[in-house]
């Protein structure tokens, strides 16, 4: 199908002759059966000229309607080369380049933005004046402009960002980010100059198109020729981001750290702080359950709910301590504010802005304990356990373990008094008690019924589906066995080391343990109850208010 009438010669630098960009389109028309009046253009890598023989052909096809038309590529093998098309109706184009022109640099997407360039900026190969009337919504230096302030914008945020971990001793990252604003920077640099092609992979292209001599260029190389540890100014630390910093004020970026000194630290606002036994859990999002230990405990506790940067990094706080704060930032446990760019969110190539990380979950069989989770990092670990289910689960493990004692005082009574059916009564309890206890432990809920919850601890991976005989074994014993109690004993202790429970071990008999074990239960009705779930027993709300036992006087709870 040949639009010999329709064709624009395309423009003199595409990395694609002319022959071949009317032979692709020609195939193309006839694969896709494009109706009369449809305008083709060539777009992409090979439209900016910087296309090699293994970059794709890219053609959009512009529908002269107000048709919806998919955003997803067509892939297409013609002749000798893989073709991405792409399609859109005039009325999408035009809402696209109107919708540029109205947003501010923070509104704008990439995405927006690089299919706005793309249009712009491509080869019209049918139907050029259908192009260049739809252009008008948007002429080139403002689009340049445009993009230019995206740019400088992009640029900032991850500056401010470097500057930031850097002061809190992650060179590492710091300088990582300051690669990244290095290359924004130049972008902006070039968009200023009308090379506003988004993809930062044609950088050094576009750099070559507008002069590899120039001063500025030259410094930007040899500053990112290498890892910034293989300078002489990376290898001090500091001076690979101060270098970069000099290079954006160059490029015309002059604001990157004013306000420095007043750049705040922010405890985010998705955060549930929580601690059972003077453990310390962090939950983000209601969702992910963090466990921190030793320093990072110590450090959480010491944040306020806003702080200066430079309080957290004055010359009294040592380096570990700073440390702990840069992982805190990257966990999304603490935002950044810096002037405009609050909260501070960075911006990575082919990437959404910065967002947490949420490392790998621990891998203990053991999920929760009554004085909360159980990881395998010694520092800051993500339980396995989604924020409900821990909640629940730890919730389970504390009753369990509260009527097990129950329950084992009932066993000795009956036994003195003979009194064997309350006694056989007792020692099923017990095991049953036992069992929800390692099931909770391992992060079980709900729990399977009693009738089936042996068999449901023989099934775990671990070995501790081994209990599960001994517990059959218990319930096998006569209660009139002398054996019986030694073999509750022995298997009581061993639930309860494995599964981190006995607080109520002799909580009945001894009012310094019930205190203990009172605020433990405190702890997690609380945990339950600022989550929005169920309390088995709604009485143990009261402990919410009364913090012990309500009819004592304060002194004796």
């Amino acid at each position: 199908m040949t639009r010999s009438a329709d064709r624009v010669v395309p423009r003199s630098n595409t990395s694609l002759p002319r022959a071949e960009i009317d032979h692709l389109a020609d195939l193309l028309a006839d694969e896709l059966n494009l109706p009369p009046g449809t305008a083709l253009a060539l777009e992409g890598s090979h439209a900016e000229g910087f296309g090699n023989d293994c970059s794709d052909v890219d053609f959009l096809v512009i529908y002269p309607d107000s048709t919806i038309q998919p955003t997803l590529r067509t892939t297409l093998h013609l002749a000798t080369h893989r073709v991405e098309v792409r399609s859109q109706s005039v009325a999408q184009l035009t809402t696209q380049l109107l919708e540029v022109v109205a947003a501010s640099a923070d509104e704008l997407s990439e995405d927006l933005l690089d299919r706005c360039q793309r249009f712009l900026y491509a080869v019209p190969v049918w139907c050029g004046e259908l192009i260049d009337r739809i252009r008008e919504r948007l002429p080139l230096p403002q689009f340049d402009a445009i993009t230019a302030r995206w740019w400088a914008r992009q640029a900032r945020l991850s500056l401010r960002y470097a500057v930031v971990l850097a002061a809190l001793g992650a060179r590492e990252d710091a300088d990582g980010w300051a690669r990244n604003g290095a290359m924004q920077a130049m972008k902006y640099w070039a968009a200023r100059r009308g090379e506003c092609y988004m993809e930062p992979k044609w950088l050094d292209h576009q750099l070559d198109r507008l002069g590899a001599e120039t001063d500025l260029i030259q410094q930007y190389r040899a500053l990112t020729g290498g890892l910034p540890a293989d300078s002489e100014s990376g290898a001090s630390g500091s001076g690979f981001l101060t270098d970069v910093l000099d290079l954006a004020r160059q490029a015309g970026l002059s604001r990157i750290t004013t306000g420095r000194d007043d750049v705040r630290l922010d405890v985010a606002d998705n955060l549930l702080t929580w601690e059972a036994d003077d453990v310390v859990h962090v939950f983000r999002d209601r969702l992910d359950v963090f466990v921190l230990q030793g320093s990072a405990a110590e450090g959480w506790r010491s944040l306020s709910r806003t702080q200066l940067l430079t309080e957290v990094t004055s010359d009294g706080v040592d380096g570990q301590a700073t440390g702990v704060v840069a992982e805190f930032l990257r966990l999304g446990f603490l935002t950044v504010g810096w002037a405009e760019d609050t909260p501070l969110r960075p911006w990575q190539l082919i990437g959404a802005p910065v967002r947490p990380v949420t490392p790998p979950p621990s891998k203990n069989d053991i999920a929760v304990t009554m004085r909360g989770g159980v990881v395998d990092i010694a520092r800051i670990g993500l339980s396995a356990l989604p924020a409900t289910r821990f909640a629940a689960a730890g919730m389970s493990l504390v009753w369990s373990d509260l009527f097990l004692e129950i329950t084992r005082e009932d066993l000795t009574g009956a036994l003195q008094r003979r009194d064997w059916p309350l006694a056989r009564t007792a020692a099923h309890r017990m095991v049953m008690f036992a069992c929800r206890s390692l099931l909770s432990a391992h992060g079980v809920e709900p729990l399977p019924q009693d009738t089936e919850i042996v068999r449901y601890l023989g099934g775990l991976a671990c070995e501790h589906r081994t209990i599960a005989a001994e517990c059959i074994a218990a319930l096998q014993l006569p209660v009139t066995s002398e054996q019986l109690t030694q073999t509750l004993h022995d298997l009581i202790g061993r639930v309860r080391a494995e599964a981190g429970s006995g607080q109520a071990a002799g909580s009945l008999s001894c009012p310094d343990r019930l205190h203990r074990l009172n605020a433990i239960v405190r702890a997690w009705v609380g945990l339950n109850s600022a989550l929005g779930l169920d309390v088995l027993f709604p009485e143990a709300l009261d402990l919410l208010t009364t913090g012990s036992q309500p009819h004592l006087p304060a002194r004796s709870r």
